[in-house]
C-alpha cells in the first residue's frame, strides 16, 4: 500500500535559488501554466512551487490560479536580507552593533515579503490571471 500524497512539488520552470541574471533583474523564470493546470486536474492535492524566487509576476499570479498552493521565495528573502544590511553598512560604516543594523534589515525583508503577499493573496489578481 503507497502512503497518501499530501502536496506535490512539480517541475513546471521552477528551479531552487536564481541566476545571477535573476538577481540583477534582467531575466525571471517562467512557468508553464497549462502544466500546472494538467497536473492539478490529474492529481487533486495541494501544489507547492519551490524555487519560485526570480519568477515572472503574471506566471505567479497564473500559477495560483491554475493550482498552486504554496509559493516559496526564500531566495528573494535572503537578497532582501543582504540588502538592507547593506544599505545598513553604507549608512553606517564603523557600526558594530547588530541591534543597530538589523532594523534596516527587516525592513527590507518586510517590504519583500508584503509585496509577495499582496501578490499571492489577492483574489482579484488570481481571477484576472485565469483570462
Amino acid at each position: 500500500m503507497f502512503p497518501r500524497v499530501d502536496t506535490l512539488a512539480p517541475a513546471v520552470g521552477n528551479m531552487h535559488g536564481m541566476l545571477k541574471t535573476m538577481v540583477a533583474g534582467s531575466a525571471k523564470k517562467r512557468l508553464d501554466i497549462e502544466r500546472i493546470r494538467a497536473i492539478k486536474l490529474m492529481a487533486p492535492v495541494f501544489m507547492t512551487l519551490h524555487g519560485a524566487s526570480g519568477t515572472d509576476d503574471d506566471d505567479l499570479r497564473k500559477a495560483i490560479a491554475a493550482g498552486i498552493t504554496v509559493v516559496h521565495i526564500n531566495t528573494e528573502v535572503r537578497l532582501a536580507w543582504r540588502r538592507g544590511l547593506d544599505i545598513a553598512l553604507t549608512r553606517q560604516p564603523t557600526e558594530i552593533v547588530p541591534y543597530r543594523l538589523l532594523p534596516e534589515v527587516v525592513d527590507s525583508v518586510k517590504q519583500v515579503v508584503a509585496a509577495r503577499l499582496e501578490l499571492f493573496s489577492s483574489p482579484q489578481r488570481a481571477r484576472s490571471a485565469l483570462h
